[in-house]
């Protein structure tokens, strides 16, 4: 499942057919030294992503690397789980792993150098990458990290209780069951449409802030499996239980500026923004955020203090965008910077701030690096398959 970039640009496509890996490396001539291995994992939520949204010929060649850009199963297919034997889950990060240790046993024969591998990867990717910093089953495959808006302990990286979570993929697809291995027999038998219809349905597209935030399933992500995850990874990093390599993580300065807002369909406007709605909205989001329902009242008087009736619609919009972005990505980055640092290890945290010429969705300009925009300059604007890159000759 991924978005498409191409000229005519539509959300959503959906293939089963999607374990594929993207290599560009360098021209060696006979006898140059092995080249240093990066290896890109895309972003979307666990629901959208895909390996061939960025080009890696001008990196590879700029910087004489070895790229690797995978794609894993996401939604549906990469992240149900009943957590127990029918559906165990964490399927899409069990293809993250089995594509390193692709990367172990081949990449030499494309010039790259197996005992030099960076992962690197932005949002959902850059989960990725930090929770598999605590999975045994990734241990030696890599030996650096680098996570771009995102980590391990943002609250949405883990299902808490994936069978709730199941069972309510399983109603949106008229698969009712309380026998969890029927339950997942009938998903076993929609046809790729049928699985695109239904993580369409998933409120990371269609931001309700009528429901009670515990009904509401944002997207499928990872769980804790004892295969992938023995325990909770946050639990995991807290003891230092970490791979010992360094580490580079850090955020954009405006995060939730217009791509998340957008994708999510959160009304930033001059209408929406007041306390009424600043609420609803925290309180809709809180299990996304973090944030407690009695926490609310609180987090409001801290970013709003006591006055967001009385302020302009844009300095609202620009707090609410502030706040969302602290509870989300800058609180757990700085996090996991901490526990790392603290485990004894190497880390480096960073704050991009530049706005992207180019990207993957057309959106108005502003001052300040949204989700995503430091994209277009580590892997090159003028080649970017966006609606914005320049045509094929």
């Amino acid at each position: 499942m991924y978005l498409s970039t191409r000229k005519q640009y539509e959300w959503l496509h959906f293939s089963e057919d999607c374990l594929y890996l993207n290599v560009y490396a360098p021209v060696l001539a006979p006898g140059d030294p092995l080249l240093p291995v990066m290896v890109w994992f895309p972003g979307g939520a666990f629901l959208v992503g895909s390996a061939s949204t960025y080009e890696g010929s001008e990196l590879a060649a700029r910087e004489k690397v070895v790229l690797v850009f995978l794609q894993y199963r996401l939604g549906i297919l990469g992240f149900l789980s009943t957590g127990d034997s029918q559906a165990r889950g964490n399927w899409g990060l069990l293809d993250q792993i089995a594509a390193l240790h692709w990367v172990q046993e081949n990449i030499e024969a494309f010039g790259g150098n197996p005992d030099s591998v960076t992962l690197f990867g932005q949002s959902a990717g850059a989960m990725s990458i930090s929770g598999l910093l605590m999975s045994p089953l990734a241990q030696g495959l890599f030996h650096r990290a680098i996570s771009q808006s995102g980590t391990a302990i943002l609250k949405a990286f883990i299902t808490p209780d994936p069978l709730k979570a199941a069972k309510k993929v399983a109603h949106m697809a008229g698969c009712n069951h309380n026998n969890t291995r029927i339950m997942v027999e009938c998903l076993r038998t929609l046809s790729g449409d049928e699985v695109m219809h239904v993580s369409k349905r998933m409120a990371f597209f269609h931001a309700n802030f009528q429901k009670d935030p515990k009904d509401i399933i944002w997207f499928l992500s990872p769980v804790v499996d004892g295969v992938v995850f023995p325990e909770d990874p946050v639990v995991l990093l807290t003891r230092g239980q970490v791979t010992p390599v360094p580490y580079l993580l850090g955020v954009n300065n405006v995060e939730f500026e217009w791509t998340l807002p957008f994708l999510m369909k959160f009304r930033l406007t001059q209408h929406t923004m007041n306390k009424k709605y600043f609420t609803k909205l925290l309180w809709s989001s809180s299990t996304l955020l973090n944030i407690t329902k009695e926490q609310v009242p609180l987090v409001i008087k801290e970013y709003m203090n006591d006055a967001a009736d009385k302020l302009d619609w844009k300095t609202v919009r620009n707090r609410l965008i502030d706040l969302v972005g602290d509870a989300t990505f800058v609180y757990s980055t700085l996090q996991a910077a901490h526990y790392h640092r603290d485990a004894g290890f190497p880390v480096y945290l960073y704050e991009f701030k530049h706005h992207a010429p180019t990207h993957v969705i057309v959106k108005p300009r502003h001052d300040g690096a949204d989700h995503g925009d430091e994209l277009s300059y580590i892997f090159g604007s003028p080649f970017s398959k966006g609606p914005n890159a320049l045509p094929d000759t």
